[in-house]
């Protein structure tokens, strides 16, 4: 959940929360906020993908692996997918 400029004059910018409510404020309010002194909070740190996550964005699609098949047998398909287990192995 971060700010986002709403209009193309940077004057407001706008969020919306995981609640799905949304807030702006005025770009002059938040810098006024942080030269009275405030700091805002660190922002949360993204959670990293799983190796399944990595392994399903990197596997060809159903369809181009049949294909795959088809056209160039099975050692290499297997190959093309062993290549992708190895890059994203299982976690131990």
């Amino acid at each position: 959940m971060s700010w986002k400029y709403a209009d193309e004059l940077h004057l407001t910018v706008s969020r919306i929360n995981s609640d799905g409510s949304g807030e702006s404020c005025f770009v002059s309010e938040i810098t006024k906020w942080l030269e009275e002194g405030n700091k805002p909070l660190p922002a949360d740190k993204p959670i990293p993908p799983t190796y399944q996550e990595l392994r399903a964005a990197a596997y060809p699609s159903i369809e181009d692996q049949l294909d795959d098949i088809f056209h160039n047998g099975l050692v290499k398909w297997k190959a093309t997918i062993k290549a992708i287990k190895e890059k994203y192995p299982k976690e131990l």
